[in-house]
């Protein structure tokens, strides 16, 4: 599987950093930059992907995470359960405020996801959901059809839970629930945050944070080089070399997939099977991946086997063998 490279900090664990972590900055509450590498348009969850910047700054929070090692954890809700093939039961967790002070109840959270659903199609389309009822502080989902894939869904960022009474600040400062409350935002540079002094998961490790939108690689590394950021999210193959010294540089297994469609018309080469095997026997994928990920990714093909749903020991079979290619080149 291939493998993101970050200094210090993943989507995974950003939150854990700037909530938890145990360095001597974190300890004394002081207040930390960070540089990422995109921000969206706009803070506001329900806008195309714009939810994913809430997520890894510690603003926004869904009812369930996924941890570093991939596995689902409770976050908004703290249990759940598959009832029948098409009804859900999530147990809200209590004692739980908004940044606006507001306590998040089973019915606010109702209130966020179908608010969600309604102003994001695509997130609509995800979890196929028919019906949401309260039940004391579980919430009851039906969908529309057997989704065994709706708790994954749900840890989308589109689905972080808002006070959906409070929208009118909505592109620049929902209310959300995380350990870091937004303070204000300027599209293209900077996002400012402090403490959320009523997190139900406790005090945060930090006073503040500011979070800087540096979407050029050089510029990102840079940054980090003149202590311009404490911190940095993805570190690209070319400036890998530059923190492998005096700097904490984490790599991270990860699900992305990065990959290349070709044309397969019948006025293309590639319409005629043996010539796409063949192309595919010809490529060299480690040496692909190690010029291309400078390290940080493995070769495979089309996917790494192990980033496979149901994975148990598959291999590649399209190996490199030039006199297979030839083979296949004659047969076409």
């Amino acid at each position: 599987m291939k493998r993101w490279l970050l200094a210090c900090v993943s989507m995974l664990c950003m939150v854990a950093l700037l909530v938890g972590c145990g360095n001597d900055t974190a300890k004394q509450g002081k207040h930390l930059n960070v540089g990422l590498y995109w921000f969206g348009e706009t803070l506001d969850p329900t806008h195309e992907w714009d939810a994913w910047t809430l997520t890894r700054i510690g603003a926004g929070e869904t009812l369930a995470t996924v941890t570093p090692d991939m596995k689902f954890t409770g976050q908004l809700a703290d249990s759940w359960e598959n009832i029948d093939p098409t009804t859900w039961k999530f147990h809200i967790r209590e004692n739980v405020k908004f940044h606006n002070g507001t306590a998040m109840t089973p019915q606010k959270v109702k209130e966020s996801i179908e608010y969600t659903m309604k102003q994001s199609p695509r997130s609509a389309k995800a979890v196929k959901i028919e019906s949401i009822t309260v039940d004391g502080q579980n919430l009851i989902i039906k969908t529309t059809e057997p989704n065994g894939s709706l708790l994954s869904s749900l840890t989308e960022p589109a689905f972080v839970i808002m006070d959906t009474a409070d929208l009118k600040d909505v592109a620049s400062k929902p209310v959300l629930t995380g350990p870091y409350k937004i303070t204000s935002f300027t599209k293209g540079e900077s996002i400012e945050l402090t403490a959320f002094a009523d997190y139900w998961g406790g005090k945060p490790g930090l006073d503040s944070v500011t979070v800087k939108d540096i979407e050029d690689n050089n510029k990102r590394a840079m940054a980090l080089q003149s202590k311009d950021v404490d911190v940095i999210q993805k570190v690209d193959s070319a400036n890998r070399s530059l923190f492998k010294e005096g700097f904490n540089m984490q790599d991270v297994s990860g699900v992305r997939v990065m990959m290349l469609k070709v044309n397969h018309t019948e006025a293309s080469p590639l319409h005629d099977k043996n010539v796409r095997s063949a192309v595919a026997h010809i490529i060299n994928y480690d040496t692909m991946a190690k010029v291309i990920g400078g390290g940080a990714l493995a070769g495979g093909a089309p996917f790494p086997p192990s980033a496979n749903l149901g994975y148990d020991g598959l291999s590649n079979k399209e190996v490199t063998d030039l006199a297979k290619a030839n083979e296949l080149l004659t047969q076409a």
